[in-house]
């Protein structure tokens, strides 16, 4: 199993000044110089005013720690040089927001300034909707002018600076706006990043069921702690020994340690050495590399499982800590405790500051480690776990549902993985993955009736996807629905085009008795896509044998007919049929006798049709309608 860490995240932030005109375009870099050369790992930057001074403030989100930096423009300038004016848009006509509107500024000096009104900025930010410009050492607006979304235009003149407007579409009138009073003035804080370690002690929200895991985690009775450790790892015997000397307060509280040896050649004579009251085991590499799954399944941050870990697991199985590096065993007793504790007290122990919770986390759902240990190679061992979750009420889910089925369908198990995904829909009725997959596989065993609402259902959702429309096509067909499959065809084919549409298509054609419609699409089929073998076969088809001499090419069809053969890498009697019909078409009845003579087990039209080419007639049908 092979795991890849993130290589960036340490960079510093770079802040680049427009040197303007006279710097002929050319930027400078001032990280540095205004403190903004970060190590953070960042992500959002979103700009405002948020003091109300005239200036503007940066929110800075980052993926690590401080996940969100609030950077204050402390400059204070009295000199008169540093100006400024902010507009609030209000739509009317438009939007409300007035997103798309645009400013532009002209200051008693003749500068102009140019600004969009947008709905997010850069990546999942969103800067504040005050339009605010700088005005240097100019204090006064020549003119204004307003562009709003509907197309309609306003021009102010003569506005002084420094101030905030705010200006409703239609109105014709600019209204002054005032900060609220009494803002509190913003004080700095210093920020001292922890040291970055691998040890941590993490509480989990929610009891977490877990996989077998080697059979470390069912059936136990009783609270476990597996620890991982090893005999070249001091601190891991430092750990194990002082638990020895605490047995029996771990006993009383209904706590059995498991020590899983995790080294590369197995020394039991070390272990027992030790004397210690615990259980124990050796760890295959699979055991240890579904703990490490497990560790990864829980957080985003992604690095290879240390030793010692340990992991504490109640009587039904359930992860409830996760300990990395060495963990005391007052701790270890107290964590105990949480296990019958309320949701409100289990969620200060697994929060590292306290604070006021806009809305309380989930924590981590069971599917997150069925996934985890797939992408690390454990399918087998994924399926069962996936498979005792969703034989328990309480872990039953639509996504671990539709995950189940994803599975059956890889292993060819339709059958059951059509019962998964229909248990799904029992849970969640607007599972989208669960109609479009219980629908595709509906339509492999050709009952469109039954695929058709599974397909409705999802493109009320969304009604120009391309792919599903085909798919509700194709059940339209099956059904003998030709006049809408057709519909549904050509939806595809202007949406987005595809050989396999415009081949499906030439079959509709067929049934509805259009032949000279059917080559059209069987020719843009090939055109798009020439390996596509059933759509050339079934364009020679209908060339060599069509009752309308209009229609007939013989010579055409030999050509399709010989290129498609030699392309196939077997023989098939369908190519070869059609092979000897477009030789008999061209004339050359000897060929078409030999390409059926060398089938075995011709069918009875087969033979009616050599009898003909040994007779020197070509084979004809008609499309009765």
């Amino acid at each position: 199993m092979r795991w890849f860490l993130e290589l960036s995240g340490h960079e510093r932030k770079c802040c680049f000044l427009n040197l303007g005109s006279k710097g002929t375009g050319r930027f400078a870099d001032v990280s540095a110089a205004f403190d903004l050369d970060l190590l953070d790992d960042g992500r959002v930057l979103a700009l405002s005013d948020w003091d109300f001074d005239g200036d503007i403030d940066f929110w800075m989100a980052n993926r690590s720690g401080p996940q969100v930096r609030f950077l204050c423009n402390p400059f204070s300038d009295r000199s008169g040089k540093r100006n400024f004016v902010a507009f609030a848009l209000r739509g009317v006509t438009s939007n409300r927001d007035a997103i798309g509107a645009r400013i532009t500024i002209t200051t008693a000096g003749n500068q102009r300034q140019t600004q969009t009104l947008r709905a997010g900025e850069g990546y999942l930010a969103q800067s504040s909707k005050w339009l605010h410009f700088g005005l240097a050492a100019q204090d006064r607006i020549a003119k204004v002018m307003v562009e709003w979304p509907h197309g309609g235009k306003k021009e102010f003149s003569d506005l002084g600076g420094n101030r905030w407007y705010i200006i409703t579409e239609g109105s014709g009138e600019i209204e002054p706006w005032t900060p609220p009073a009494g803002l509190k003035p913003l004080t700095p804080e210093s920020f001292t990043a922890p040291p970055a370690t691998d040890k941590a002690r993490m509480i989990l929200l929610s009891p977490l069921p877990l996989p077998a895991l080697g059979g470390l985690t069912k059936g136990i009775g009783k609270a476990r702690l597996v620890n991982l450790w090893a005999n070249w790892c001091a601190p891991c015997l430092s750990e194990l020994k002082e638990w020895g000397a605490h047995a029996d307060a771990f006993r009383a509280a209904g706590l059995d340690i498991t020590a899983l040896n995790v080294d590369e050649v197995e020394d039991k004579k070390k272990w027992d050495a030790l004397g210690l009251p615990f259980t124990y085991h050796f760890g295959s590499k699979q055991i240890i590399s579904e703990f490490d799954a497990l560790q990864r399944s829980l957080l985003n941050l992604q690095r290879p499982l240390p030793v010692p870990s340990s992991f504490l697991i109640d009587a039904q199985g359930r992860l409830r800590a996760l300990y990395k590096g060495p963990v005391t065993p007052g701790q270890l007793l107290a964590d105990i405790r949480l296990f019958d504790a309320e949701r409100s007290e289990t969620l200060a122990a697994a929060t590292p500051f306290p604070g006021r919770w806009h809305s309380p986390p989930g924590g981590t759902k069971p599917v997150h480690v069925a996934i985890t240990l797939i992408e690390g190679g454990y399918v087998a061992e994924a399926e069962e776990y996936i498979r005792s979750l969703v034989a328990h009420p309480e872990y039953q889910s639509a996504e671990l549902l539709d995950l189940l089925g994803a599975m059956l369908i890889d292993k060819k198990q339709f059958a059951e993985a059509g019962a998964a995904f229909q248990s799904a829909l029992t849970l969640d009725p607007g599972d989208r993955k669960a109609h479009i997959e219980l629908g595709s596989l509906l339509l492999r065993i050709r009952k469109g009736a039954e695929a058709e609402p599974h397909f409705v259902a999802v493109l009320k959702a969304n009604p120009s996807d391309p792919e599903l429309i085909y798919k509700l096509g194709i059940s339209l067909m099956f059904q003998g629905k030709l006049p809408e499959a057709r519909e549904q065809m050509h939806a595809v084919i202007n949406l987005n085009p595809s050989p396999l549409a415009h081949w499906q298509l030439g079959e509709i054609h067929i049934g509805l008795r259009n032949p000279q419609e059917a080559i059209k699409s069987y020719e843009a089929a090939i055109a798009m896509s020439p390996d596509l073998l059933k759509s050339a076969n079934n364009l020679a088809w209908l060339l060599a044998t069509s009752a309308d001499p209009a229609i007939r090419n013989g010579g055409r069809a030999v050509d399709i007919a010989e290129a498609i053969c030699k392309a196939a890498d077997s023989a098939d009697a369908q190519r070869s049929d059609t092979l000897a019909a477009a030789y008999a078409e061209a004339g050359r009845f000897d060929a078409a006798v030999a390409a059926l003579s060398a089938l075995d087990n011709l069918s009875s039209d087969m033979q009616t049709r050599l009898e003909l080419y040994r007779q020197k007639k070509p084979f004809h049908e008609t499309l009765d309608p």
